[in-house]
């Protein structure tokens, strides 16, 4: 019997979401390219979160006969900070506030992860 590796392209921001995927995947037996995104945010501190979540699920999943984290890569797109303005997050004009707020939200940030991991997946296919 000929048993095909599922591949499949994460994007791992940094947070809950991509990373509660990454596992549910890597549970399954997927072979991970995971891509990380530097956003031009102020902190930057997804980036680090990403490699430290990338790195504790790659143990994880070889301790328990998972899949694998295959490749492991950073795109930038701080290009787009240009683009977003009066947001918390990427704009310098604007203050950090301690309370939720509508300009904490970066318009479309998801939409251009996606379209970016999208076309990272066509170039893993056989």
């Amino acid at each position: 019997m000929v048993t095909s590796t599922r591949r499949a392209v994460a994007a791992v921001p940094g947070g809950l979401d991509g990373t509660r995927y990454l596992a549910r995947r890597l549970a399954r037996k997927c072979e991970e390219r995971a891509t990380t995104f530097a956003c031009g945010q102020k902190g930057s501190a997804e980036v680090g979160a990403a490699r430290s979540v990338l790195a504790d699920l790659a143990e994880l999943a070889k301790s328990r006969g998972w899949g694998s984290i295959a490749e492991r890569g950073v795109v930038d797109f701080s290009f787009m900070r240009d683009l977003r303005r009066a947001r918390q997050l990427t704009d310098d004009s604007v203050g950090v506030e301690g309370l939720y707020s509508p300009t904490v939200v970066v318009p479309t940030r998801n939409v251009v992860m996606l379209a970016i991991a999208s076309a990272y997946a066509y170039t893993i296919l056989e």
